[in-house]
């Protein structure tokens, strides 16, 4: 399971995901947000992307949509595709683009 920083721009709202290299837990700690990727079954055979956003800090859902969140594959914007599971653990991501591949 690959996990990529975050950095929140000062101006602006678009992010691009940073591989670190690190652990889930590790990047979890030391990013103020990050995505955690998920390997998840289509259905048909096949396993597609999906990226679970993480903050830090108890966060409200409504606060993180303001942001434009690149896919860290092949840097298409991200498409929210799930539901939070808490504070901590935002909304699920796909990357359109990487599931027509």
């Amino acid at each position: 399971m690959a996990a990529y920083g975050l950095t929140i721009p000062k101006t602006g709202r678009y992010i691009h995901p940073s591989h670190t290299g690190n652990t889930a837990e590790y990047v979890k700690e030391h990013y103020e947000m990050s995505l955690v990727d998920h390997l998840v079954s289509n259905g048909s055979g096949n396993c597609v992307h999906r990226y679970r956003l993480h903050t830090r800090e108890a966060t409200r859902f409504e606060d993180t949509l303001e942001y434009d969140i690149a896919c860290p594959r092949c840097s298409s914007m991200l498409r929210i595709c799930g539901k939070p599971l808490d504070y901590y653990d935002h909304g699920l991501y796909k990357c359109p683009v990487c599931d027509k591949r």
